[in-house]
């Protein structure tokens, strides 16, 4: 039998991938339906809601709690009722308003602002007392013999020389790269687990691998048919957004106001967003490859899906402009490009720049996973999960582990410490964090030693991290502002940032507030169980960048997503190559404490420390950690796995 060429390899490979995929109700409804048709379906239901809820809200009578006054300036179409203050109904009022005896008394609103009501009452009795107070204006004035009212003094009037479709495609251009990134993962995954991952399971892939087609062949194939399925996904999102926005239901959630555009724009977004759904293509076939069963990549899908979303909401950020170092970074290059162009702000050499690097980290993304694809357990799958506990293989429960984390710590988290900073701190770093850690060890029957590096440091090694920790601020600062040269971080996210952290706690209370308390509990998730259990799924520098990566996307802001990941793969290295956890503890307790005790003594300014104290503090931390492990190296553990 004559051997097929590549090219005609390929043809049979996608052809027998594209009918296989078609065939299956469920992908279809997975992959293309169900996508597509949230994202319309949902503004259509939202706009229709609050028609209803305004034209309810506006007709419905209010009740005002004030003075008999208050009544005579009134108009048959504000929609207000007053009753007395003293009265009965008063404590059913929507507001109170209070008007003190005597010249110059102002005027004092009381209202629910939890409550829709409360708010309603607030805006109508805005304007009720605005109106009131020009007229009295207005006559104050005319007995004075003067024409000329105040608020006429300097005329002023506002012009937006913005057309229709600029401003549609500023809020566009906003929003829409996020949206897309969103349906071509919720889309674009399915397909992708479920010909990669799904045949290991099935222990199709096998057969396919053990024919004379090259694995490069195969995974091509697949990543044409992946390729084709998102494509699908965003032209159609693309087609039936554009049909909301032109027949004026496409608004953002809480706006009133419909964004519109034409069939330019969407042209001009279809053609911008394939090198981004090359990228995530390729991405997705990287991440199916990787994942041994179709149960280890659903676990993979959550923090890949947050991993991503991440670049992809850079293009929201206030005052962020493309540029050549903006058009390198993946995802982001293209999503500020995707930005730009909806506004008309798109330079033709910023565009090609951003595509040609789309299509290079696609390439990358492919390469990765044709050298998964090579590896062992692609031919055999990744079997039951005993067989993966008795290879000591836990991937499947670390990632569970930490999407499990991520999503409580994110809503549940946040939540507590915005009602007190403090407590919100003790309770989300206990409870959140390091209690699901020491749960999964438990409920794994893993060995606590092994698993959680429970060991004493060689004394050479703690005082190389006692050093790194110190120099640890340097580095964390170097890449913040190596960051803002292509993604300055706002001022107001600065101040807000700086106030949720203004609390008069005192520098002991502080050190083990925002010291001690997170270096314990996030040592024991990162370092302790999530490389515990990723120890024998991945090799040592995969280790190091993902347990670090997933430090870092863990703070939340996504100015502090790089900074701390690299610092988090400071402390993943550490542990390694210490085998102890008490190492990166203490470079992490060292890092957050200094930087605690030189916010309350006043060490710190804006400025921070110059570049070249930066640079040198980098290289100390980095030497520091590079040196660790090479004196007295240990023995392995005879609990180990």
């Amino acid at each position: 039998m004559k051997a097929l060429s590549p090219n005609a390899a390929l043809r049979v490979l996608f052809r027998g991938e594209l009918r296989y995929i078609l065939r299956d109700p469920l992908a279809l409804l997975l992959m293309l339906v169900v996508p597509v048709l949230a994202y319309p379906a949902l503004f259509f239901g939202m706009d229709a809601m609050q028609g209803a809820n305004a034209e309810k809200a506006e007709s419905r009578e209010l009740t005002i709690a004030g003075p008999p006054e208050l009544a005579a300036w009134l108009l048959p179409g504000d929609a207000l009722r007053v009753v007395d203050a003293a009265g009965p109904e008063a404590e059913d009022a929507d507001a109170t308003l209070i008007l003190p005896e005597g010249p110059g008394r102002g005027a004092e609103l009381r209202y629910r602002g939890d409550k829709r009501d409360g708010r309603n009452a607030r805006d109508r009795l805005r304007t009720v007392l605005e109106r009131q107070r020009s007229s009295d204006q207005a006559e104050a004035w005319a007995s004075q013999g003067l024409s000329v009212q105040p608020d006429t003094l300097v005329a002023l009037t506002w012009e937006d020389q913005a057309t229709e479709a600029a401003r549609a495609g500023a809020v566009l251009g906003r929003i829409l790269p996020l949206m897309l990134v969103f349906l071509v993962l919720s889309g674009g995954l399915y397909t992708a687990l479920d010909l990669i991952a799904g045949e290991k399971e099935r222990g199709t892939l096998e057969t396919i691998l053990t024919t004379r087609v090259e694995r490069r062949e195969v995974l091509r194939a697949k990543f044409l048919v992946v390729l084709l399925s998102t494509a699908a996904i965003s032209l159609l999102a693309v087609a039936t957004l554009s049909a909301s926005a032109m027949t004026g239901h496409f608004r953002l959630p809480g706006s009133e106001t419909a964004i519109r555009f034409g069939p330019g724009t969407a042209a001009l977004a279809a053609l911008l967003i394939l090198p981004l759904v090359v990228e995530l293509s390729a991405l997705m076939v990287a991440a199916a490859s990787f994942a041994t069963d179709y149960r280890s990549g659903q676990a993979m899908s959550l923090p890949l899906m947050l991993v991503v979303l991440a670049p992809a909401a850079v293009p929201a950020i206030s005052g962020l402009e493309s540029g050549l170092a903006v058009g390198l970074l993946p995802i982001t290059g293209v999503a500020v490009a995707l930005r730009d162009a909806l506004t008309g702000e798109l330079s033709l050499g910023l565009g090609a720049w951003a595509f040609c690097w789309a299509a290079v980290h696609a390439g990358g993304a492919l390469f990765l996973a044709e050298k998964l694809v090579g590896r062992e357990s692609v031919l055999l799958g990744g079997g039951s999960a005993q067989a993966r506990y008795a290879k000591g293989r836990y991937h499947v429960e670390a990632l569970a582990l930490y999407a499990v984390v991520l999503l409580i710590f994110w809503f549940f988290g946040q939540l507590m410490q915005q009602r007190d900073l403090a407590l919100g701190l003790l309770a989300s770093q206990l409870l959140l964090i390091a209690l699901p850690a020491l749960a999964t060890v438990a409920l794994l029957a893993r060995p606590w030693r092994s698993t959680l590096r429970l060991r004493w440091p060689h004394p050479a090694d703690l005082a190389l991290g006692i050093v790194a920790g110190c120099a640890a601020p340097g580095l964390g600062q170097l890449v913040m502002d190596l960051q803002a040269t292509v993604l300055p971080v706002p001022e107001e996210a600065l101040r807000q940032f700086a106030a949720a952290m203004d609390v008069d706690l005192g520098l002991l209370p502080a050190l083990l507030l925002f010291a001690l308390l997170p270096a314990v509990c996030e040592e024991l998730l990162f370092r302790g169980t999530l490389l515990g259990l990723l120890e024998r799924s991945l090799p040592r520098w995969a280790q190091v960048v993902v347990v670090g990566l997933l430090f870092g996307l863990l703070h939340l802001m996504i100015f502090r997503i790089l900074p701390t990941g690299v610092l988090g793969m400071l402390f993943t290295a550490a542990a390694l190559a210490s085998g102890s956890l008490l190492v990166p503890l203490s470079m992490h307790l060292l890092n957050n404490g200094l930087l605690v005790a030189g916010t309350e003594l006043g060490w710190l300014d804006e400025a921070g420390l110059p570049m070249w104290q930066n640079v040198l503090l980098a290289l100390i931390c980095i030497g520091a950690v590079a040196a660790m492990g090479r004196v007295g190296r240990r023995s392995p553990d005879p609990s180990g796995p």
